[in-house]
């Protein structure tokens, strides 16, 4: 096993033992979701103007965002943001290991393990109970695998950046408190991608 795979595979194990963590995010995103689709529902009914998105295609946009909501780069390492705050970042220069993929491969774990606690019963309940709409073909869900692999990467290569941008900045803070900001509104999060404005 090389140590980009003993690292995922660690921090991978110990994430995945906060399940009471993964619980109450199950819960929040379920409330978060329902708050969502009763607002949009609210808007379709108000509104009798073309829309670039029906209904039950907002709702399972809603529900797929609310599911991967832990795959956001928002946020960074809270272990290697305390590193730098402390010194303690001068052993992870030291490894044998390249700093940049290692700390990839624990934005991996990072990202994946709370995810697939999350993911699973939130998508189960969401397409047997709340409307949200399955693949019509298992050609549409193997190309929904591919592009959330897709996203995963890009996630991590996003929180790695924040990640290295702690080595200037130090504590964080700044970033800590943008970075949620701008990522939720342009990821679509908030209002899907779709009801932007088309300059946008």
């Amino acid at each position: 096993m090389s140590g980009y795979q003993a690292l995922v595979s660690a921090r991978f194990r110990a994430l995945l033992q906060y399940r009471s963590a993964a619980i109450a995010g199950l819960t929040t995103q379920i409330l978060f979701g329902l708050t969502f689709v009763m607002v949009f529902e609210a808007f379709f009914r108000s509104s009798t103007a073309f829309q670039p998105m029906t209904l039950p295609e907002v709702t399972t946009y809603i529900w797929l965002g609310q599911a991967f909501f832990v795959l956001f780069p928002w946020n960074v390492d809270a272990d290697l943001r305390a590193m730098v705050r402390s010194g303690g970042v001068s052993y992870e220069l030291l490894r044998t290991l390249d700093l940049y993929f290692a700390w990839f491969t624990r934005a991996i774990a990072m990202r994946t393990a709370p995810t697939l606690l999350r993911s699973i019963p939130l998508l189960t309940l969401a397409a047997l109970f709340l409307g949200m709409q399955v693949p019509e073909s298992p050609a549409d869900g193997i190309a929904f695998v591919i592009t959330m692999f897709g996203v995963l990467l890009l996630s991590c290569a996003i929180t790695n950046i924040l990640t290295i941008s702690l080595m200037w900045t130090i504590s964080g803070d700044g970033i800590a408190g943008f970075a949620p900001a701008v990522i939720m509104t342009l990821s679509g999060m908030i209002v899907p991608i779709p009801f932007f404005p088309e300059w946008l």
